[in-house]
């Protein structure tokens, strides 16, 4: 990608997957030989009007090219190739103590690469909220509009129930992957990925991952709430989110020395 972004014509193989750009590498007719002559990279043509490379438009405005996220970052593994490419890991642990020692990961890595950044810094962090008038309606709407479709698509599709593990777990299932029915949203908070009550809870929720690890990016994942959660209750929840949530953590309002940088909001 960072290839794609920066240089004006790419001719690349992969050690690791078989393919190649462009496909074959010694060259394939091109019909619009002449458009390419005329507005095309140096490089993209031979002498016999092969095509050698292939230039990547529009170019980002960025430069050299955009900020790169890491997302669903869970391995040291990740965060230690985040680092090195000086990228962000989204990550998707939420459980205190495995969200702090995955940024100090991050944090350590950075430094081996020359990069002295705070805790938290050029990292964000996944969770979901559940926003309602009272704690009661909150944990009734993410039971159903969160921790069921999410079981049955990142849990049942992609494996993710890891993220939910309790430390009793290893106890009890071992290396075993988390049944289904282990799955719900009094899970979900308890590993702090899912957010739920009123305003001042979800903001209270914010406050502590700040505590945990300070991170700079905070990203509502939406993803199993559009489509199961009414369109006016899922428009409502983000004007909330917009409006009285995210101000308070605001840059702009002037925080005091003591208090940690807040996240910015994605």
């Amino acid at each position: 990608m960072k290839m794609c972004w920066s240089e004006d014509a790419v001719r690349y193989h992969s050690e690791i997957l078989d393919y190649s750009i462009p496909f074959p590498h010694d060259g394939i007719d091109w019909p619009p030989i002449h458009w390419t002559r005329e507005y095309g990279a140096p490089g993209e043509l031979d002498g016999n009007d092969k095509l050698q490379a292939v230039s990547i438009i529009p170019k980002p405005y960025q430069d050299p090219h955009p900020e790169i996220w890491y997302p669903f970052a869970l391995s040291d593994k990740t965060m230690i190739e985040a680092a090195k490419n000086n990228a962000v890991p989204w990550v998707f642990l939420s459980r205190p103590d495995q969200f702090r020692r995955g940024a100090e990961v991050y944090q350590q890595a950075q430094a081996e690469n020359g990069r002295q950044l705070e805790i938290g810094q050029n990292l964000g962090t996944l969770r979901v909220c559940s926003i309602a008038k009272t704690r009661a309606e909150a944990d009734a709407a993410g039971e159903k509009y969160i921790s069921e479709p999410w079981n049955r698509y990142f849990g049942d599709g992609f494996g993710y129930r890891v993220v939910m593990r309790l430390p009793e777990d290893d106890e009890k299932y071992g290396d075993e992957p988390l049944p289904s029915h282990e799955m719900s949203w009094e899970r979900m908070k308890k590993v702090t990925y899912g957010l739920s009550g009123t305003v001042d809870d979800i903001k209270r929720g914010i406050e502590d991952i700040i505590k945990v690890a300070n991170p700079e990016w905070f990203g509502w994942m939406l993803t199993p709430q559009q489509g199961w959660l009414p369109r006016e209750q899922l428009l409502e929840q983000l004007h909330i989110f917009g409006t009285e949530i995210i101000p308070e953590f605001s840059d702009t309002l002037g925080k005091s020395p003591e208090t940690p940088a807040a996240p910015a909001i994605a």
